[in-house]
């Protein structure tokens, strides 16, 4: 389990970190390309500069989480929490976000 961890330019690359809990964390310009975090907690983490291509974050919560000139292409979001995060000059093409929470987003 990881917490406020610092994970800046960290290769995460097809990993599995399915319900960990990654609150506060920085992963500002990592790789998570294929990785699985399902049921993850990402609460104000911040994300920005981070590769998300194809990841699987079903049923994960980003509340309050800056994500800024991220790469989502093709992510998966379904059921996510995304309350109060920030999303700025962020890709989400082709990205799955049925049923996520979008209560009080930004865009």
């Amino acid at each position: 389990m990881l917490f406020m961890a610092d994970c800046e330019g960290a290769n995460f690359k097809g990993a599995n970190l399915s319900g960990t809990s990654l609150g506060d964390s920085n992963f500002k310009n990592a790789c998570l390309e294929d990785s699985i975090m399902c049921g993850a907690t990402l609460d104000h983490a911040n994300v920005s500069g981070a590769t998300l291509i194809r990841a699987d974050m079903s049923g994960a919560t980003l509340q309050g989480a800056t994500i800024m000139a991220a790469d989502m292409e093709g992510a998966i979001l379904t059921r996510a929490n995304l309350q109060k995060a920030s999303f700025i000059s962020t890709n989400l093409g082709e990205a799955d976000l049925s049923e996520a929470n979008f209560k009080k987003y930004q865009f």
